[in-house]
């Protein structure tokens, strides 16, 4: 699971960069998890986050984040058990040198929550 995430997190932050293929991305860190965390988000992200206990901040937990985005939307922004990978992968883009204006939509609009306490 962590190279899963590993992986989609190195995709998420450089499409291009990364030379990863779209199609691997989709069958093996997307596919099989989405019904899983829709159906039990709490329980899902609550195991992810054992899983992630060591990483936080890194390729891996800008994969979760990435993860929940793509199962819950705009749920992610506002789920506590999803919102300390959404927050890592912002941190994680942000000590790497990237701005707000490089962050997903989604991440700008945690990040905006975030710094308004919300």
């Amino acid at each position: 699971m962590l190279q899963r995430l590993e992986m989609l997190g190195r995709f998420t932050l450089g499409r291009q960069e990364s030379r990863i293929d779209s199609g691997e991305v989709w069958r093996r860190c997307l596919a099989p998890f989405l019904d899983e965390a829709r159906a039990d988000p709490d329980g899902f992200f609550g195991e992810l986050g054992e899983l992630l206990r060591g990483d936080a901040g890194g390729f891996a937990a800008l994969g979760a984040g990435q993860l929940a985005w793509e199962a819950l939307s705009d749920e992610s922004l506002t789920n506590p058990a999803v919102a300390p990978f959404v927050d890592a992968g912002i941190d994680f883009k942000l000590a790497r040198g990237l701005t707000r204006y490089d962050l997903a939509p989604y991440e700008v609009g945690r990040l905006s929550r975030r710094q308004s306490g919300t």
